[in-house]
Order: C-alpha cells, then sequence, then structure tokens
C-alpha cells in the first residue's frame, strides 16, 4: 500500500486490489498537486450537496463499492476520489486505440454489406440456412446500428487523424481523462489533465491546446468496441 500521506486510504486500498494499469497508478498516485486539486473540488461539491448525485451515475467500474467491501463509512469525497483512480488507471490500463469518424463508418458499411447479402443469398436457400442467414443478417445490422450510435459521441472517436505519429491517441486519450473529470467533478480541470499527459503519456501539452481537444466532451461517451 502507498505511504503518500495525500492519497485518502480508501484509494490507498484501491490501489491494492486493482491489478490494470499497475504502473500507471502508482505515477498517478505520486502526482499531489493534481491530488490536492481533485480534493478540494469533491469537497466543494460535498458541501453544495452534489456530489452524491454525481457519484450514482457513474459507470460500475469506477464505483468504489464494485472493487471493495464495507464501504458504508467512507466519505463521498473520498469515494470521489476512488472513483477517480479507478477510472483513469482502467482507461490508461487498458490502452485502447483512437478512432476516427471515417474508420467507424468503413467499418459500420461492411457489416450492413454484409448483412444485405446474406439478405440476398435467403431465397436460395433451405429453411435452417434461410433463418440462419437470416439470423446473421439481423446481428450485423443491429450491431453496425449499435457502433455507429455508440462511437457518435465516444471521447475515443476523433473527426479526423492529424498524421502525426501518436498523436490521436494522445488526442483521445486526452479527452477521455477530461470525460472522468468532468463526470466525477463537474469541471474539466484542464491543469490535471496538462499534468496527466506529462506524467503519464510523456506528452508535454498545454492547456489551451488540451481546452480545444475537448470541445464538446460535456456530452460525451466512454463507449468502446473492437473493430
Amino acid at each position: 500500500m502507498t505511504d503518500h500521506e495525500w492519497i485518502p486510504d480508501a484509494v490507498k486500498s484501491l490501489a491494492d486490489k486493482i491489478e490494470i494499469g499497475k504502473a500507471i497508478g502508482d505515477k498517478l498516485l505520486s502526482l499531489q498537486p493534481v491530488w490536492e486539486i481533485l480534493k478540494h473540488r469533491a469537497e466543494e461539491l460535498d458541501a453544495d450537496g452534489k456530489l452524491s448525485e454525481r457519484l450514482a451515475k457513474l459507470p460500475d467500474s469506477w464505483r468504489l463499492d464494485t472493487h471493495e467491501a464495507g464501504t458504508l463509512g467512507t466519505s463521498l469525497p473520498d469515494r470521489a476520489l476512488a472513483a477517480y483512480y479507478s477510472a483513469v488507471v482502467i482507461k490508461l490500463g487498458l490502452g485502447r486505440p483512437a478512432v476516427t469518424k471515417s474508420h467507424i463508418a468503413e467499418h459500420v458499411d461492411s457489416l450492413r454489406a454484409a448483412a444485405a447479402q446474406c439478405l440476398v443469398a435467403i431465397p436460395a436457400c433451405d429453411g435452417a440456412l434461410a433463418r440462419s442467414l437470416r439470423t446473421s443478417a439481423e446481428y450485423m445490422d443491429e450491431l453496425a446500428d449499435s457502433i455507429e450510435r455508440g462511437y457518435a459521441k465516444s471521447t475515443d472517436c476523433l473527426m479526423r487523424s492529424s498524421g502525426e505519429r501518436n498523436d490521436n491517441n494522445i488526442r483521445a486519450t486526452i479527452r477521455g481523462l477530461a470525460h472522468v473529470n468532468h463526470s466525477i467533478f463537474g469541471e474539466f480541470l484542464y491543469g490535471t489533465l496538462a499534468s496527466l499527459s506529462e506524467s503519464l503519456l510523456g506528452e508535454k501539452v498545454s492547456e489551451e491546446t488540451i481546452r480545444s481537444w475537448c470541445k464538446g466532451c460535456e456530452q460525451a461517451t466512454s463507449y468502446w468496441h473492437p473493430l
């Protein structure tokens, strides 16, 4: 268990239990200024009576009680910080690659084309095979719809590629971390994003650039599907 005095016990205990992104988690825990900013913001929201509602809307994988038993005595600000830790290490530990709108469109089009081919072949097939083809067509159409809807607001989906090496993944990752901040704390907290980019991703990015990347992320989602 980490001995950093600025880390709440709930987060320390959680860090010992989540195996995904362990090295990233250790670096994250060492960023004292980031944790102090987040703690202050969580306490503000708690004092205003807004934190409980925000925590109730978080994904299960971020929530402290998903990973830790006996959490009833944990304060709401500490729960918020635990959710932050979970969300960040899961996001960075999984290392999801960025995608572009055009990539999604190509994938969706290929699924729908395959579904259409199944339907075209049905009249020439017997009952069992025809039913199998129809089921396959329905599945591919539904999957295409799901991917199209899901990625429409996903932080991992970019309007276009920058063409620069690894830039797409950095942008998508920062957008994902912005989504975490906004979901838990109600703000993007651009300074913390800049700190995480430099410390965890090894990329120094200005707050101004991060601000431009995060436009529209207020309504973003963390949807992801392997393509």
